[in-house]
C-alpha cells in the first residue's frame, strides 16, 4: 500500500487535500492518506515507522523550515516520494537543494483532474518498482491489513502459533503457517530453519563453525545442519 503523508498550513485547506486525495484514489490503487499535518516538522516523528516508500505532500510556504524537513525525508528514504505545493506555480523554476528533487508540483487551488492524474504516475511508479522486486505479503494484524514488500522484511520467524515478519524497523506478528508463508515468498527467500525464512539478500554472512547466519540489521540466525548447503549455494548464487 501507498501511505500518502499531507502538510498544509491551513487547516480547512488541509482537509480539503485530504479529500481530494482520497476521491482520486481508485479502485485500482491501493493507497490512502495515513496521516496529516499543519507543519512539515509535524510528520518527522512519523518516518520511523515508515518502512515502505511513501508520498509527501507538502507546503511549499516557509521555505527554511521546508529544506530541512525534506533533508530528513530523503535521509530517512531517498526513494520517498514528494510533491510540492506552490503558492505561484513561477515558484516551480526556482533553484533548489539537490536533496529536493520533487516527483510533481500542484497549486493552490488543487486542480482535482492534475491531482488525479500526478497520484496516478506516483502510484504506478510505487507498484512497478515493489512488484519488480518480489511484491507484497498481506498480513493481518488486529484486524487490519497490511501490505508489505517482501524486499524489505530481513526473515519470517515462526512464534508459537504465529508468524513475525521483521523489518529494519518493526515486527508484525501475525497468524500463517511457516511453510504457507516459504511457498508463497519470491526466489530470494530460503527456509534455513524449522523455525525461520530469511531474504537472501538481507544476509550478512554464513558462519560456518556455530551454524548461524548474521543478518544486514545485526540479526544472528541459526541454521539446521541438513539446510547448510543449500543455504551456501544460495547465498553464493546471490541470492537468486
Amino acid at each position: 500500500m501507498l501511505h500518502v503523508y499531507l502538510q498544509d498550513y491551513d487547516n480547512a485547506s488541509l482537509h480539503r487535500l485530504a479529500k481530494h486525495c482520497s476521491d482520486c484514489f481508485g479502485m485500482d490503487m491501493d493507497a490512502r492518506v495515513q496521516s496529516v499535518a499543519k507543519t512539515p516538522e509535524g510528520l518527522l516523528p512519523l518516518l520511523k515507522s515508515i518502512d515502505v516508500s511513501a508520498l509527501f505532500i507538502l507546503e511549499d510556504a516557509k521555505r527554511g523550515t521546508l529544506d530541512s524537513v525534506v533533508a530528513n525525508i530523503r535521509e530517512h528514504n531517498a526513494l520517498h516520494y514528494l510533491v510540492l505545493r506552490l503558492n505561484d506555480v513561477a515558484d516551480a523554476i526556482m533553484i533548489r537543494p539537490a536533496f529536493y528533487r520533487p516527483c510533481g508540483f500542484i497549486s493552490h487551488p488543487v486542480d482535482k483532474k492534475h491531482l488525479s492524474a500526478l497520484l496516478g504516475s506516483i502510484y504506478a511508479d510505487f507498484a512497478a518498482a515493489n512488484t519488480a522486486y518480489g511484491g507484497f505479503v498481506s498480513i493481518k494484524v488486529n484486524g487490519a491489513l497490511y501490505q508489505l514488500p517482501y524486499s524489505k522484511i530481513n526473515y519470517f520467524e515462526a512464534g508459537g502459533k504465529k508468524i513475525i515478519a521483521r523489518t529494519n524497523t518493526q515486527e508484525y506478528e501475525f497468524y500463517d503457517s511457516l511453510e504457507a508463508i516459504c511457498d508463497k515468498a519470491p526466489s530470494f527467500f530460503l527456509r534455513v530453519h524449522r523455525g525461520f525464512c530469511v531474504n537472501l539478500h538481507q544476509i550478512d554472512f554464513v558462519q560456518i563453525g556455530d551454524r548461524t547466519i548474521k543478518m544486514k540489521d545485526g540479526s544472528v540466525i541459526p541454521y539446521s545442519r541438513t539446510l547448510k548447503q543449500q543455504l551456501l549455494d544460495a547465498v553464493a548464487a546471490g541470492g537468486h
